[in-house]
């Protein structure tokens, strides 16, 4: 995410196939657990990711991890005791963001989500 041309502000990749969007998914989801965020298992970490056209999209659902802290009185949620969501929420999005620029993936904000992850960047070529 420190290269500005890695994170798209209006435009995304063009849609993918469902092949690529299989691939790509398998490759976000190694890249996600080997630095401890394994989101296959939804419950623990409140990750989701699930494919969109146009690649991966990753979900934070704090209520999977933190439900016990979110009570639920007379039909009302209450925070009372959290910290600021958006400001956890913004935190997971740097974090997710650098750990898939590192493993070589290009992002974008994700409508709807944390992230939109379009697809891998090209190597770079070496010179002779």
């Amino acid at each position: 995410m420190n290269d500005p041309h890695d994170r798209p502000s209006a435009a995304v990749d063009a849609p993918l196939g469902a092949r690529a969007r299989e691939a790509l998914l398998d490759g976000v989801h190694r890249a996600l657990a080997d630095a401890g965020f394994d989101p296959r298992n939804p419950d623990r970490t409140g990750l989701r990711l699930r494919p969109d056209e146009h690649g991966v999209l990753i979900e934070w659902r704090p209520a999977d991890t933190l439900g016990s802290a979110i009570q639920v009185r007379d039909g009302q949620e209450s925070r009372r005791g959290l910290s600021d969501l958006d400001g956890i929420s913004r935190a997971l999005t740097e974090a997710l963001g650098q750990i898939l620029h590192d493993a070589g993936y290009r992002t974008a904000p994700g409508a709807g989500g944390l992230l939109l992850v379009t697809g891998a960047r090209p190597l770079p070529q070496p010179s002779d």
